[in-house]
C-alpha cells in the first residue's frame, strides 16, 4: 500500500510540474512563416545600412512603401514608349546558336535600381508572447535569406538568357540577421518582419526562330535582384506586435 500511495505521489508530482506555470513572457517554436498570418502594428522599423541598423520614423517607413508602387507605375509607363516591343538589336544576350531551331533572349526595357519590395515582405523571427501583467523587455532574434526571383516561374533557359542580359547569378544567395529588443505590453505578442529592397528588371522574355529571327513567344518578365550592404541583405526590418487570441 505504502509503495502504491508512492507511486501516485510521482506521478502526481509529474503532472503538477506540467500544469502551466501561470502567465508569463515567451518565445514560440513555431517556423518562420513566408508571409505573416497577422498584420498587426508597426512599433519600430529600421534600414539596413553600412553602418548598422537604422531607426526610420513612421514617415519614412510610409516613403519607402510607397516607392514600390511608384516604381513600378513609372516602369510600365516606360514600357509602353519602349521599342524593344519590337525586334531589337542583340544587346550582349545569348547568342543563337544554329543547331537549335528556336533560343530565348531577355530584352531589358527599363531598371529600377532599390526599390523596397513590400510584395515580397516576411515574418522572418519567432512570435515572442507576454502572457505577464505588466510589459515586457524581450530580444526577437530575425534571420533570412533573399536569392534572384522574378515575377513568372522561369525555366533554366529562361534563367541563362536573363543572366545573359544581366550578368550576375542565380544562385546568389544574401544573408540578414540581428536582434533587436523590444517592449511587449500585456497579453501580447511581437515578431519582426522583413522587407527585401531589391533591384527591379522589367522586359521581355522571347523565344526567337534561329532562322529567321522571328519571335515565337513574348513573355511580360520583371527580374528582382538580391542587394547586399556590407555584407547583408539590403531591407527594411519592422518589429510588430498584437494581441494574444
Amino acid at each position: 500500500m505504502k509503495k502504491l500511495a508512492a507511486k501516485f505521489s510521482s506521478l502526481l508530482l509529474v503532472g503538477l510540474m506540467l500544469l502551466p506555470t501561470g502567465v508569463h513572457a515567451s518565445s514560440s517554436n513555431d517556423s518562420v512563416s513566408a508571409k505573416p498570418a497577422v498584420e498587426g502594428e508597426i512599433v519600430q522599423a529600421y534600414r539596413v545600412t553600412d553602418k548598422g541598423l537604422v531607426e526610420l520614423s513612421q514617415e519614412e517607413l510610409q516613403a519607402y512603401k510607397a516607392q514600390e508602387e511608384e516604381a513600378n507605375k513609372s516602369a510600365q509607363l516606360e514600357l509602353e514608349k519602349d521599342s524593344s516591343q519590337k525586334n531589337s538589336q542583340n544587346n550582349g544576350a545569348i547568342t543563337p546558336n544554329a543547331i537549335n531551331e528556336y533560343y530565348w533572349r531577355y530584352e531589358q526595357s527599363t531598371f529600377k535600381s532599390a526599390v523596397p519590395m513590400d510584395s515580397l515582405r516576411k515574418r522572418v523571427s519567432p512570435y515572442v508572447y507576454n502572457r505577464t501583467q505588466d510589459n515586457a523587455t524581450r530580444a526577437i532574434s530575425s534571420s533570412t535569406s533573399q536569392t534572384w526571383q522574378a515575377n513568372i516561374s522561369l525555366s533554366y533557359e529562361h534563367k541563362n538568357a536573363v543572366t545573359g542580359t544581366l550578368g550576375g547569378g542565380w544562385s546568389k544567395t544574401t544573408t540578414f540577421s540581428d536582434t533587436t529588443t523590444t517592449t511587449i505590453r500585456p497579453n501580447y505578442m511581437s515578431w519582426a518582419e522583413f522587407t527585401p529592397i531589391m533591384d527591379k528588371s522589367f522586359g521581355y522574355l522571347k523565344e526567337y526562330y534561329s532562322l529567321n529571327g522571328s519571335v515565337r513567344t513574348n513573355k511580360y518578365t520583371e527580374i528582382y535582384i538580391a542587394r547586399e550592404v556590407s555584407g547583408r541583405t539590403d531591407g527594411i526590418l519592422t518589429v510588430k506586435t498584437a494581441p494574444i487570441n
